[in-house]
């Protein structure tokens, strides 16, 4: 019998063996020895899936009993805790986000009923360990947390808003060492950033998330202006403890330090930081309610209900299955594709393995945050452009010759450089640059033939070739946005050549470049062609990076 074939029968007996009486479903070890190498698995549950004990419609109120079944099954599909928690683990912290005083159920904050189920597969799992639930609000401090500087923060009991504090007293965690943990208050360590760091490379991390055996993370799925989307990573701006950086955590704390790295520029970059400083074990995501159109009510957000749950140990992988649960393309979003070029995990649908029910029966899409004023705004709904380029300052009176296929590091070409902005600024890798033009080139693929939108943006001049065909120019000046303007564009599958002129008599010398879907509804626009890849030759696969300040 063939390595696979023993793998599938493995998966078999073992969930025969899983529904024997008295035994709880915690793992599957089997769904990782059937999956081929260089592979994540992620597992993908709704409430009318046929293996539960009493499906339900996608739409249908759950009961308890129904959430935690769905909970075990997506955590079982997903690989399951035996391998992350050693059973004989003192401390576990399950990192939930209770960012505002909402309601569970809310689709603001994880539903607590998502939680207690963890907190049961944790507790077999590893039946002597204290079981933390984790939060460091960057709005809010509970009343209990004594002699804390909380100058800006609510002082109202979240834990007991979102129903958390009633889980202490609940009789089925009767025997669990269970409490609930402000990782805003208490000792913090300087700790840092593992390998390559991109905002900061120290932060403040709780001492509880470094001493802990085993890091879970249980956040709720949502779109939000800020970066697109918040599932897995983004959660871990919860870490940082607001005795060092404030509330909110980008305001800094007087006397200690500024707050972390939070524009619309660098904000993705943190997200990957602080999750490499966390190192989490598993993600659990909350999807029964999650939210579309931002990340909030408050802020215009509406609750999508979902009945769903999606699980894995590989966070990258959970994060981009997300998005394609949303409708969303996982490209658009850099925390997810920078987390991939640091290999922290896999992104790419055929890395991924999902167990359950596939993502193409679940999805539906969800509404983008509105286009509208300011970096924020822009940010949300824009996507993400091409951020790989060769470039070149060009001599006065120099004329491009759109045919060329420039290599790098000669003829006057950089090697590939890597920008940490949709917001390509030519000024930071040309120092002392103030006057005159730079060239760009860049290459993409297509699976398939599609017709798309062109979306780009400058300050000044900007000239756009494809293939040798001039296909935008603008003259004069403006003030950037993202995008300034959309081009209908006509692509064939294949390989395709990019070139692109950029001017400047002043000010900031600024470009943006998306290759878009033709979506028509503009709460759905702006996401990348799917299965279009953009990239720069490259000198020894060497790209340097230039992060945004």
């Amino acid at each position: 019998m063939s390595p696979r074939h023993l793998g599938i029968a493995a998966l078999l007996l073992l969930t025969l063996w899983s529904w024997q009486p008295g035994r709880h479903l915690v793992s599957v070890d089997a769904v990782s020895a059937a999956t081929k190498p260089g592979q994540s698995v992620v597992g993908l549950v709704r409430s009318d899936y046929a293996k539960l004990k009493a499906p339900a419609a996608p739409d249908a109120e759950l009961t308890e009993a129904q959430i935690e079944d769905l909970t075990r099954w997506a955590v079982a599909q997903g690989g399951g805790l035996q391998g992350v928690i050693d059973e004989r683990a003192e401390w576990v912290c399950i990192k939930v986000n209770i960012v505002e005083l909402k309601k569970p159920g809310s689709g603001v904050v994880t539903d607590v009923r998502v939680v207690k189920a963890v907190v049961k597969l944790v507790h077999e799992a590893a039946p002597q360990a204290r079981i933390s639930i984790a939060e460091g609000s960057g709005e809010w401090i509970a009343p209990d947390v004594p002699g804390a500087d909380t100058t800006g923060a609510q002082v109202e009991d979240g834990w007991a808003e979102a129903g958390y504090r009633a889980l202490l007293a609940d009789p089925d965690l009767e025997g669990i060492r269970l409490d609930l943990l402000d990782l805003n208050v208490g000792e913090a360590v300087l700790t840092t950033v593992p390998d390559q760091w991109h905002a900061r490379e120290q932060f403040w991390v709780p001492r509880a998330v470094r001493d802990c055996d085993a890091l879970i993370n249980v956040p709720v799925m949502k779109i939000t202006q800020d970066v697109g989307m918040t599932a897995a990573m983004k959660n871990f701006i919860g870490i940082a403890p607001g005795l060092k950086y404030g509330w909110p955590k980008l305001r800094g704390q007087p006397g200690v330090g500024p707050g972390i790295p939070h524009n619309p520029q660098i904000l993705d970059e943190t997200i990957v930081d602080l999750t490499a400083l966390a190192n989490p074990g598993f993600t659990v995501v909350d999807a029964v309610v999650a939210m579309e159109k931002d990340k909030t009510d408050r802020r215009g957000g509406v609750p999508v209900r979902m009945n769903t749950v999606i699980a894995g140990s590989d966070i990258v992988a959970v994060d981009a299955t997300c998005a394609r649960l949303m409708g969303l393309n996982p490209d658009d979003y850099e925390f997810i594709t920078l987390a991939a070029r640091e290999g922290m995990g896999r992104m790419h649908e055929d890395q991924i393995t999902v167990n359950g029910q596939p993502v193409a029966q679940l999805a539906r899409r969800f509404v983008r945050p509105p286009a509208g004023e300011g970096s924020w705004s822009e940010m949300g709904h824009y996507g993400q452009g091409n951020r790989t380029w060769l470039l070149r300052q060009l001599n006065p009176g120099e004329t491009l010759d759109p045919q060329a296929r420039p290599r790098p590091g000669l003829e006057g070409w950089s090697e590939a450089v890597y920008f940490s902005d949709d917001r390509l600024d030519l000024a930071k890798f040309f120092s002392g640059f103030r006057e005159g033009r730079v060239a760009g080139y860049a290459e993409f693929r297509l699976p398939q033939e599609v017709q798309a939108q062109l979306w780009l943006g400058s300050d000044e001049d900007l000239a756009v070739w494809i293939d040798g065909v001039e296909v935008y120019r603008f003259a004069g000046a403006r003030r950037h946005r993202l995008p300034n303007e959309r081009v209908a564009l006509a692509l064939a599958a294949g390989a395709h050549h990019l070139l692109v002129e950029v001017g400047q008599t002043g000010g900031r010398c600024e470009f943006n470049l998306n290759i878009c879907e033709d979506e028509k509804d503009p709460r759905y626009e702006g996401s990348r062609v799917k299965g279009l890849v953009f990239y720069a030759p490259t000198l020894g696969k060497v790209i340097k990076s230039v992060e945004a300040d």
